[in-house]
């Protein structure tokens, strides 16, 4: 996941110096769901990976942000049944790396 975090804030100016965040995702649910059963009918077998998502401001640990989220992924037929929970991680883990760098922008009001 780092390194989709990692390739964002390339894409962030950030030009008000270096601050270290410590990144938790807590995974809440981890459903690989069934191949056969998307590959028989869209929203069958669906696959979900949930978390919560808390941002610490280093070193103090401090907490700036915390959020839900998810990827749920519901197709049918061929492409259903041969997408694998693995492939749908990568999804989850580019959502965590967008959210996670564009906190500043929801904070910079609050001064972190």
């Amino acid at each position: 996941m780092s390194g989709k975090i990692d390739a964002q804030k390339i894409q962030n100016g950030d030009t008000r110096g270096k601050r270290e965040f410590e990144i938790v995702v807590q995974v809440t649910r981890y459903d690989k769901g069934n191949a056969f059963a998307r590959f028989m009918l869209a929203g069958l077998g669906q696959i979900h990976i949930d978390g919560k998502v808390s941002v610490l401001l280093l070193p103090d640990r401090k907490k700036v942000a915390e959020f839900d989220i998810d990827k749920t992924f519901a197709w049918g037929g061929i492409y259903g049944g041969v997408t694998s929970i693995e492939d749908v991680e990568q999804g989850f883990a580019e959502g965590v790396a967008k959210a996670v760098t564009n906190v500043k922008e929801n904070k910079q009001a609050a001064g972190y």
